[in-house]
Parts: C-alpha cells; sequence; structure tokens
C-alpha cells in the first residue's frame, strides 16, 4: 500500500512539474531558463551533486586493511 501511494504521488508531482513548467515556458521564458541554470551552477559550486561527493572506496579498503592486519598482531 505505501508502495502504491508512494509511487502516485511521485507520478501526481510530475504532472504537476510538467504542466507549471509549459505554463511558465508560455509565459514567462527567460527568468525561468536563468533561474534553473542559476540553481544548476550554485548545485555545482556548492558540490552537492553526488558525483562530486563519493568517497575514495580504495583509500577506504587500504584503511580497513591496514586495521585489520594490526588487529590480529
Amino acid at each position: 500500500m505505501a508502495v502504491t501511494v508512494s509511487m502516485t504521488l511521485g507520478m501526481t508531482g510530475s504532472i504537476v512539474g510538467s504542466t507549471m513548467a509549459g505554463y511558465m515556458i508560455k509565459d514567462a521564458c527567460e527568468p525561468m531558463f536563468y533561474t534553473f541554470g542559476g540553481l544548476l551552477i550554485q548545485r555545482l559550486v556548492r558540490g552537492q551533486f553526488t558525483a562530486l561527493n563519493v568517497p575514495d572506496l580504495r583509500a577506504i579498503a587500504q584503511k580497513a586493511a591496514g586495521a585489520s592486519s594490526n588487529a590480529h598482531v
């Protein structure tokens, strides 16, 4: 039941968002592009994209291997 409600709300949100974007393009095209472009640049500068925040898995694995080898000594 929870999955059904979640999927329904997600689809409703995408329909509402698409409709609003259509009206914004029709009525205020330039401000919409500047707003979304500004948000994109702001997120890039602040490093909010998950691809920029991926930890170095090799360093984590080496630390874990070093900790486990020191524990047996």
